[in-house]
Formats: structure tokens, C-alpha cells, sequence
């Protein structure tokens, strides 16, 4: 009778610990706190294949050399135009003369162009020269340009510095002008070459040839 007494009792406490475990176990836990879970991406590539539109700022690095593809076709060719070929320098050299009769402030000459060059033609310009003859003690001014015949259009206008040589007999002062110019021409065009008095009256003729 003891003995069973005494497995009732060690039957009953481990019901009880069970018991009191059990409502332990089950107490829930509460959290201290959240923290911030940082998550850093690596861009990955992204190639696009078939239509697709792309909007923003692309960056674009090159690779290698660059390749220029000429892709036209023989009904619309490329222009190319060989300057440097030497058959195709023609050399050329023309002249116009500007009188400045008594009693004028102002003198003008021109040289068409049409019947100098051959049409279709363009020429370049390299060298100007002018020679003056003015009455002594007199100083002018020249202008040399290229108009378009027809129409508007200039091609240049140049002005010259004159420069003093001396005095003929005693009578008229020599002074001559050369430049280097680079100005591009035209059957199209006219030269044309303005021979400007200064002094404090117009006596006396002036003459200017430009070879």
C-alpha cells in the first residue's frame, strides 16, 4: 500500500512540473526592437534584343577604332573633288586699272569675269599688286573686291595698304601695294577696283593699274 502510495506521488509531481512547463513554454516572447536590413544591389548588365524604346541619358563608351561606312549607290554617288591634282591648277592672272581724272574724288574700274574665266571654272586669288600714281603730296585710298554679276553676293573686299616710293619729275607720287590673299572666284563674278582721293581738292589725275 506504500509503495503504491509513493508511485502516485512521483506520478502526480511529474504532472504538475509537466504542467508548469507547459505554461511556461507557451508565454510569448516579446522583441526587443526591429533593425534596418540594408540590402546593396550590383547592376547587372542588360542587353536588349528586338524593338524596345530607351528614354533618359545613355552612356556610351567606344571600343576599338571607329569604322565610317560609306553605303550610297552609283545613281547617288559621293562628290569628291581632287584639289591638289595638278592638272586641274590652271594658272591665271588678269589686270584692271581705276583713272581718277581732275576734278574727281572717287574713281572706279571692274573687270567682268564671264569673259576672263572659263565658265563653270572657280579660280582662287593668291597675290594682289597695285601700282598709284597721284598728284604730289596727295594720298589715296584702293579697295579691290569681287561682286556677283547677277543678283546679290560678294565674294570679298580688300583693302590696301599703300605705300610711299618716291616722286616722279617732280610731278606725281609713285606708291605701290602687294599682298598675299586667299579669295575665291567665279565666271559668275566681277573684279572691281575703287581708287579713292584723299587730299584737300581733286586736282590733278591719278591712275591705278592692277596686274
Amino acid at each position: 500500500m506504500k509503495h503504491f502510495s509513493k508511485l502516485m506521488l512521483i506520478a502526480v509531481s511529474f504532472g504538475i512540473s509537466a504542467v508548469a512547463l507547459s505554461l511556461v513554454l507557451s508565454k510569448p516572447v516579446g522583441a526587443a526592437g526591429s533593425a534596418p536590413v540594408m540590402v546593396t544591389n550590383t547592376p547587372l548588365p542588360v542587353t536588349l534584343q528586338g524593338t524596345g524604346n530607351i528614354s533618359g541619358n545613355v552612356s556610351a563608351a567606344q571600343t576599338g577604332a571607329w569604322n565610317v561606312g560609306i553605303n550610297n549607290t552609283g545613281a547617288s554617288p559621293v562628290p569628291v573633288r581632287d584639289m591638289d591634282n595638278a592638272a586641274r591648277r590652271v594658272p591665271f592672272q588678269t589686270s584692271l586699272f581705276a583713272d581718277l581724272p581732275d576734278g574727281r574724288a572717287t574713281a572706279d574700274g571692274t573687270l567682268d569675269l564671264s569673259a576672263a574665266l572659263p565658265s563653270g571654272k572657280g579660280f582662287v586669288i593668291e597675290h594682289l599688286s597695285a601700282q598709284v600714281l597721284m598728284p604730289t603730296g596727295q594720298k589715296a585710298l584702293l579697295f579691290v573686291g569681287a561682286n556677283k554679276t547677277t543678283g546679290f553676293g560678294v565674294g570679298f573686299n580688300h583693302a590696301f595698304a599703300l605705300e610711299p616710293q618716291g616722286t616722279i619729275n617732280g610731278l606725281e607720287d609713285f606708291l605701290v601695294a602687294s599682298t598675299p590673299l586667299h579669295a575665291f572666284v567665279d565666271s559668275s563674278m566681277s573684279l572691281a577696283a575703287s581708287l579713292t582721293r584723299l587730299a584737300s581738292s581733286n586736282s590733278g589725275e591719278g591712275s591705278c593699274p592692277i596686274p
